[in-house]
């Protein structure tokens, strides 16, 4: 109806709200902005400042005092630069001097020629890098000299040292020949000494050796003779010994005396493990002495046996009399428990007439008073117990019968009351759902219909309005955005923006303004729905340093996977890649793109992996992070970390 007068009037009453209200919340954000801005200059900001006055400037270029903020922060910042300039260059200047007093040329030379390339006309440079060259060529010639007088020296040394190696080579000689003849004696000596203990095999190995070294020594020769004859008489004493003791222990089998000839037949063995007589005798003694022992055993086994019969007969008869005197006991109770159980049972049908009574009065009460569900839980009961009960039955039919149609007249109310919530909620699916089918069944319902075709109006209306954001959203851009980080226990180590939304890909460029060159930056994809706190529980990363690295890794909660180079160490690592540009404050753009469940990601338009497995419940949500270094590689607060970031293009994932 284009010509309802009420509803132009209120649209252009929200419309004027709605502007007043944007006028107001825009020039709120501006006084925030600049007062923050204030803040950021007064704390040394200055970076900060001038991002976020140049973004005001950009909405409102003649906005005065957003004009005299930047230049403050402008002018300001260029002052912090030349001071600390100048810092740097005495700092370097007394470096190198203290470099060239140290003797450290090299180090002294570099820093000046770095300082003059800076500035080709800085006369303190330029002197003290004459000096460190000068004091430096001087050096080396005074080393080459004292170089070639220690070759000199040293030839001279290693003349000497021949000579001396030759003289040492004769006596040595002389030496070993002197000492060979007195080693002779000394071995004959110990093969006599050998021969007197009766270690006959040890003087004939010895004299062996000897002869083999000297076969004309004969007086080697007349002591390896003696030593083999007394071993043969030696050797024949001992088989004599060895006749006597098994002849012995088979005396000592015969006559039952096992342990005797099993000691002694071990003794043999243990001096000749293979001898076969003296094992055949040691086994007949074992298995005799065997058989003897399993015989007494059978027979205390047998006497054991008859005992135990026994004590078990005049168990049972015990444990028979016991039973019978029980059964007796338990007889006389059970007698006594079941007249007491009727004596109960009549007891408790006589209170449960009377119980019946006062709930059938009760529900009758109940009824009357409007509770239905006290007399229907009641009743329910009491036919639980008896279902045939009629009195029962027919209160409770009456209560349902009461109860239905006091439920459906306030279930009417309830039902209304819930869509109009429905409907200034904005759940329209929820209010339709609900009103739909009681229309249907109550077409004359003139309220429940002019709900109905206000959800379903509202509806359309928030479909239109989604539409319009889903298009706007294929265009999907940011401004940059600077965050400056000056303390580490405010952030931890790694800090992200907010979600930028879902998508099928996502371009953006990075650029890093100071910090440790070595924390990273870029995009955290592929992660599952955040915790209601932020927490990311899984993700990918996708990073790069101002060094010319990046990374591409997955973190699953418990373990690291590196998606370069995957290894079994849960860890991931930094590669070189030529696609990065190098340095601060130059911008590296970054994209994901995402096709068929895989991803594919880039540097710089050069594609640097392609088909990654998405993580398991991964949703299309992408966020922009950069990484802080540890407290010994940051100079905070000196040093701010900056990282700006900012979203060239996008492709808007509309399932999401």
């Amino acid at each position: 109806d284009p010509n309802d007068k009420e509803a132009q009037a209120l649209l252009k009453e929200a419309q004027d709200k709605k502007d007043a209200a944007t006028k107001a919340a825009a020039e709120k954000a501006r006084q925030d902005k600049l007062a923050q801005a204030r803040k950021d200059i007064d704390a040394g900001k200055y970076d900060a400042a001038i991002t976020s006055m140049s973004a005001l400037l950009k909405t409102d270029p003649n906005d005065k005092e957003a004009q005299a903020l930047l230049k403050e922060a402008q002018d300001k910042k260029a002052k912090a630069e030349a001071e600390a300039a100048a810092k740097a260059r005495a700092d370097k200047l007394l470096q190198a001097r203290k470099d060239i007093d140290a003797g450290k040329y090299d180090a002294a030379i570099t820093s000046m020629n770095g300082l003059l390339k800076t500035d080709p006309n800085d006369s303190d440079a330029k002197a003290l890098l004459k000096e460190a060259q000068d004091k430096k060529a001087a050096s080396e010639a005074a080393a080459k000299k004292k170089a070639e007088e220690e070759a000199l020296a040293k030839k001279k040394a290693e003349e000497e040292a021949a000579k001396k190696k030759a003289e040492e080579e004769a006596a040595k000689k002389k030496a070993q020949e002197e000492a060979a003849a007195k080693q002779r004696q000394t071995k004959l000596a110990q093969a006599r000494k050998d021969i007197d203990a009766k270690k006959y095999d040890s003087a004939i190995s010895l004299l062996n050796n000897m002869l083999k070294a000297d076969p004309k020594d004969t007086e080697a020769q007349a002591l390896l003779k003696e030593a083999q004859d007394k071993k043969a008489q030696e050797e024949a004493a001992a088989e004599k010994a060895r006749q006597d003791k098994l002849a012995q222990a088979r005396k000592d089998i015969d006559n039952a005396n096992y342990d005797a000839a099993i000691t002694s037949m071990n003794a043999l063995l243990k001096t000749n493990p293979k001898d076969a007589e003296a094992s055949a005798l040691l086994k007949e003694a074992q298995n005799k002495k065997a058989a003897e022992a399993a015989a007494k055993k059978k027979a205390e086994e047998e006497a054991l046996a008859k005992k135990k019969a026994e004590e078990e007969a005049a168990k049972k008869k015990a444990e028979e009399e016991a039973a019978a005197k029980k059964k007796a006991e338990e007889e006389a109770l059970a007698k006594k428990k079941a007249e007491e159980e009727a004596a109960k049972k009549k007891a408790q049908e006589e209170a449960a007439a009377k119980q019946r009574q006062a709930k059938l009065a009760q529900a009758r009460k109940d009824i009357d008073a409007g509770k239905y569900d006290a007399a229907i839980s009641s009743m329910n009961g009491l036919l639980k117990d008896n279902p045939k009960d009629s009195d029962a039955q027919k209160l409770l039919k009456e209560a349902q019968d009461k109860k239905a149609a006091a439920d459906a007249a306030k279930s009417r109310e309830q039902l209304l009351a819930d869509a109009r919530k429905n409907i200034d909620d904005e759940d329209y699916d929820a209010a339709i759902g609900t009103l739909e089918p009681f229309v249907n069944k109550n077409p004359k319902d003139t309220e429940a219909q002019a709900l109905l075709k206000e959800a379903k109006d509202k509806k359309a209306i928030a479909a239109a309005e989604k539409q319009q954001v889903m298009e706007d959203m294929e265009k999907f851009t940011t401004d940059w955005v600077a965050p400056s980080l000056n303390d580490i226990d405010d952030y931890g180590y790694f800090f992200t923006s907010a979600e930028y939304g879902q998508f099928d890909m996502i371009e953006g460029e990075f650029s890093k303004q100071s910090g440790y060159s070595m924390a990273a930056y870029g995009f955290v994809f592929g992660y599952s729905k955040p915790a209601s706190n932020g927490l990311l529980k899984d993700y990918i990363r996708f990073e790069i340093t101002t060094d010319g690295h990046y990374a591409l890794y997955k973190w699953d909660g418990k373990n690291y996977v590196d998606l370069v180079e995957p290894n079994d160490e849960g860890t991931a690592y930094f590669y070189d890649e030529d696609a990065v540009t190098k340095g601060y404050n130059h911008v590296n753009k970054l994209k994901i793109e995402e096709k068929d469940g895989k991803y594919n990601v880039y540097i710089n338009s050069k594609l640097i992996k392609e088909g990654i497995e998405a993580p398991k419940n991964a949703t299309h949500g992408v966020m922009s992070f950069f990484s802080v270094g540890k407290a010994d590689q940051e100079d905070m607060p000196n040093t701010p970390v900056v990282v700006s970031y900012r979203i060239t293009d996008a492709k808007l994932h509309k399932n999401k």
